[in-house]
């Protein structure tokens, strides 16, 4: 079939969503993908340009390399071997072993295509995938977050000899960058995220400069958490402070009057100005814009944390001793701040002169970050014994599994969830207001895969997350 894209990257991620792995895998794959060719299927690895180079061989840059394969000139056990009892990697995924590269050798033999042809490298690597490598593709088609799945891709799939936290750090952020490029679900909330954050991310041109509200979606959004590096996390003791800060800045993301600029007329305070005037509810606000740093200020200031906005609000390099002077408890252990289970709804990360978000759910761990901060209890509607987000136990209600009425109201209840939150965020998801609906095509590679159920019951439960049971079937149909 003919690949669909604009550039590699755009094809690429069509061929991977196409063969029903989710935009969070599609991502950590194609992460780890620029980490190790740059997206160059003809890529040779650069250690090997150099020793073939030193060998006096013609052939020693990827074009050159390439085309010698092609034309006969480097034989197959030249190819598997470049060098006498080396092995050096090359192609999208730098396939290192005999093994590996003898089978897209063949493969691309058996095809008549070149050696560093996409579309045969793709089919070659979801051939792996599906046979070799069957954990990673199970773990990735379905995967919950871009990190976790980043992290095994890197650890079973590439395995680099590197594999330090930075390392996995970096190639998350990369497979962060080609989903908020990519993704359909993402800009406004998403639908599949996990531990979500939210921030002022960038304006609609790209700088720090823009136009008066949210032009692309993008500007200030909900989206998977991912590492900023941060130097800090900073936590108010007060959990309803923390769910109203936390609440303040979703409802700015919800809000497409609010962009992104630092200067200008339509500067970074322009938000606060706004929100003064109805109170700080975020929702209410007008155009205008404001910055990472801003952001988090009018958001304490909602908070009730005590905290004001000064003539020009908080900077990133001023925010720490803001925060420590409000009372929020500071920590900056990398164990905290690198692992999205860590995460506590509420929370302010912070990179020194770099960025800021807020955390919106609360992670597997959550617990452990309070009590490291020397503070007791949860915060409300984040999570509870279990340590799922709210998001996730939305969908869960949304799903039938937590009854109906009052049972519902009494299981959540028991199992440490706030039912008010809970059925807030479901609400939320079935009116559409977070951007969170899936395509009909989407939902229909679902039902395929057996996720909706059968009959009456995937007629009830599409009806239910508030999709048309006719359209999906329809593209079921047609999928079929």
């Amino acid at each position: 079939m003919a690949l669909r894209g604009k550039d590699i990257a755009e094809k690429v991620w069509n061929f991977l969503t196409d063969a029903n792995i989710n935009e969070f895998g599609t991502a950590a794959l194609m992460g780890n993908i620029q980490a190790e060719s740059g997206m160059n299927p003809k890529n040779l690895e650069n250690l090997c340009e150099k020793r073939l180079k030193e060998a006096g061989k013609p052939y020693y840059t990827d074009e050159t390399y390439t085309a010698a394969v092609d034309s006969g000139k480097i034989s197959r056990e030249e190819f598997l071997h470049p060098l006498p009892g080396k092995q050096y990697g090359y192609g999208l995924v730098q396939l290192t072993s005999a093994g590996r590269k003898a089978g897209l050798y063949d493969l691309a033999k058996s095809k008549g295509t070149s050696i560093g042809d996409l579309e045969t490298q793709l089919e070659y690597l979801m051939i792996e995938l599906k046979t070799s490598y069957k954990t990673v593709f199970n773990a990735i088609k379905d995967a919950a977050s871009i990190k976790a799945a980043s992290d095994i891709v890197l650890k079973k799939f590439e395995s680099p000899s590197d594999q330090s936290e930075s390392v996995k750090n970096k190639r998350a952020e990369n497979g962060q960058k080609f989903y908020n490029r990519f993704s359909k679900t993402g800009s406004k909330g998403g639908n599949n995220m996990s531990i979500r954050i939210g921030h002022a991310s960038i304006s609609e041109s790209g700088t720090v400069n823009g136009k008066s509200g949210d032009q692309t979606g993008k500007e200030v959004c909900i989206r998977e958490w991912y590492s900023i590096s941060a130097d800090y996390m900073a936590i108010h003791p007060d959990a309803n402070v923390r769910e109203k800060h936390a609440a303040a800045v979703e409802a700015a993301c919800r809000n497409d009057n609010i962009g992104y600029s630092q200067f200008g007329s339509d500067n970074r305070n322009t938000l606060n100005a706004l929100a003064k005037k109805v109170n700080y509810d975020l929702s209410k606000v007008g155009k205008c814009n404001c910055d990472c740093s801003s952001l988090q200020n009018v958001a304490a200031v909602a908070s009730g944390s005590g905290a004001t906005y000064g003539s020009n609000g908080w900077t990133t390099s001023t925010m720490k001793s803001a925060l420590k002077a409000l009372g929020y408890k500071i920590i900056t252990s990398a164990a905290y701040l690198r692992d999205p289970a860590y995460c506590v709804r509420g929370a302010i990360y912070v990179k020194a002169s770099s960025h800021t978000v807020c955390g919106l759910d609360n992670g597997s761990k959550a617990g452990q970050t309070l009590s490291a901060a020397g503070i007791s209890g949860a915060a409300p509607g984040s999570g509870g014994t279990s340590g799922k987000s709210v998001d996730t136990i939305a969908r869960e209600v949304i799903n039938g599994k937590w009854g109906s009425g009052g049972d519902r109201k009494n299981r959540l209840a028991a199992a440490g969830y706030d039912y008010a939150a809970v059925q807030a965020r479901v609400n939320e998801i079935l009116s559409g207001k977070s951007g969170s609906k899936k395509s009909n095509d989407e939902i229909a590679r679902e039902v395929i895969a057996g996720k909706w159920g059968n009959g009456d019951d995937r007629k009830k439960r599409l009806a239910a997350a508030g999709y048309d049971y006719a359209a999906v079937q329809k593209c079921v149909n047609k999928l079929l």
